[in-house]
């Protein structure tokens, strides 16, 4: 490589640059170097002195290497002689940052560019050196407010992560991994996380990635990494580089396990409490209903009792009393009733099982029911199918079972009809059917048959309180059992209740 610099060590006003590189020169506020052959410097401008503290004159014929703390000569050379043969790629020495080394021994950070130069049929390694101290240090106070800002996104108790356009995590905050049990190191790169399956979690991120500036926000049950669920409100979202282009996706989980809970507490208080004054709205109009006219009925006959009673022959007295004497039943099993339910509600139903004469009992229920609705004239057919009569039963349970659905079953029958009381029993269990071939129940009512005060809209004008098949139900329940029925409108019911028989809870309370 030739020079036109046969003595180096002469200044730059000795040896004039060529009028490209002074023009160069003048045009920058950056340092400009010219190296000969052996990257000696030939050449410096003002500007350098302003960066490096060096006098141009004061820098040639010197090794460029004073110039920095890193040695540059050998790399410099290779590459010169790579230019002279057109090897080297034009981006070999573009903006390269290395530590200077000022006049008064401080480091300054640079960034040098090399190119070669040619003029006259001579080339020159032209060297352009930039002071880059001001840039280091916004790309350092920007480290700085990065590092922050994760610090400030690791103290969110949310769940946080920063995915590729692939799904693939590239960052995670503590929550995160708190939450999934896994380093950082372990998650960079993965797309599973948890139990979430790579589809689902891929799905969700495609929902964001085909709409463009678009939150999706979502909500998901998340398993913890010791299998507990928690109800999670998940916004994902796009980030987009300078140019507008999405290049990474942000999702953010809020854990809403609390909240929700909190959510169904109130919808089952709001609900209980609908249910609460239904049920005080049908207990005024069963009470108004139910006590008004059976006390009607006995004020009306003690009038006439006290106000004609001379005037009345034995027979219509002794009618007149027996009418009080059935309403005063009424009204005492109608309390009996309400006061079982409440019993049954607020620490539930004694439950004693004893042997008892199932066939003897049933037929005693029969006949007491028979006689209460005597005017309705609908005959009972009884029928045992098993050998032993004596079952391990609660017989008070029972009664109330086999007595409520035996009156309902003669209430709504027609005059003359018949009802079908049928009893099965084994070691295990015994079953019992009672049938009708009355009105039968509404389709739409039949969901809410066992609740309280509930009656069908069918019943006209027959009287009843609508506790009686809630009552039977606690009791199937307390004994342990099932209660099951079919009914068709106009064509009659059958109510199957299935009973378990185990001797060795004889004698044995439960509460």
């Amino acid at each position: 490589m030739s020079t036109k610099w046969d003595n180096p060590q002469e200044n730059n006003k000795l040896n004039p640059m060529p009028k490209m590189v002074t023009h160069l020169a003048g045009l920058v506020t950056d340092g400009v170097l010219v190296l000969d052959d052996e990257t000696n410097i030939i050449f410096a401008n003002n500007a350098i002195s302003d960066i490096l503290g060096y006098r141009p004159r004061d820098l040639v014929g010197q090794p460029i290497d004073m110039l920095t703390q890193e040695t540059l000569s050998d790399d410099m050379t290779a590459f010169m002689v790579k230019a002279l043969s057109n090897e080297a790629q034009a981006s070999s020495w573009q903006g390269i940052r290395m530590h200077g080394q000022h006049q008064n021994g401080t480091s300054i950070p640079i960034e040098i560019t090399i190119d070669m130069l040619s003029e006259d049929d001579t080339s020159y390694c032209f060297v352009l050196l930039k002071d880059v101290r001001e840039q280091v240090t916004i790309e350092q106070e920007l480290q700085a407010d990065a590092t922050r800002y994760l610090q400030i996104l690791d103290a969110i108790p949310d769940i946080i992560c920063v995915k590729d356009l692939g799904s693939r995590l590239i960052w995670a905050n503590q929550a995160f991994r708190k939450f999934y049990n896994v380093s950082l190191e372990d998650l960079v790169g993965e797309i599973q996380y948890g139990s979430q399956a790579p589809k689902d979690i891929i799905l969700g991120d495609q929902t964001v990635l085909n709409s463009e500036w678009v939150i999706y926000e979502f909500e998901e049950t998340i398993t913890r990494h010791d299998s507990v669920e928690r109800t999670f409100m998940t916004t994902k979202t796009l980030i987009y580089d300078s140019s507008q282009q999405a290049n990474l996706l942000l999702s953010v989980s809020s854990d809403i396990t609390s909240a929700k809970t909190i959510e169904r507490y109130l919808t089952e208080a709001l609900r209980q409490r609908e249910e609460l004054v239904e049920l005080r709205t049908n207990f005024v109009s069963m009470v108004s209903h139910e006590f008004r006219t059976p006390l009607s009925v006995i004020l009306s006959s003690a009038d006439i009792l006290r106000t004609y009673h001379d005037r009345l022959t034995n027979e219509r007295r002794d009618e007149k009393l027996a009418t009080i004497h059935e309403q005063v039943q009424r009204l005492t099993e109608l309390m009996d009733q309400i006061l079982l339910i409440n019993k049954g509600d607020a620490q539930g139903l004694p439950f004693v099982t004893q042997p008892t004469d199932i066939v003897g009992l049933s037929n005693s229920i029969i006949e007491e029911v028979q006689m209460i609705h005597r005017t309705n004239n609908v005959n009972v057919r009884f029928n045992y199918t098993n050998g032993d009569t004596y079952l391990p039963i609660d017989p008070n349970l029972y009664r109330h079972i086999l007595q409520n659905l035996v009156s309902n079953a003669i209430k709504y029958s027609r005059p003359h009809a018949e009802v079908s009381v049928k009893i099965n029993a084994s070691d295990k269990q015994m079953t019992l059917a009672v049938a009708d071939t009355g009105i039968g129940i509404p389709k739409e009512n039949q969901a809410n048959l066992f609740q309280t005060f509930h009656r069908a809209d069918n019943v006209g004008t027959i009287h009843g309180t609508g506790l009686g098949l809630a009552i039977v139900k606690r009791a199937v329940e307390t004994h342990g059992g099932t209660i099951n029925f079919r009914s068709i409108e106009n064509q009659g019911t059958l109510f199957v209740v299935t009973l378990p028989l185990n001797s060795s809870t004889m004698y044995e309370e439960q509460s």
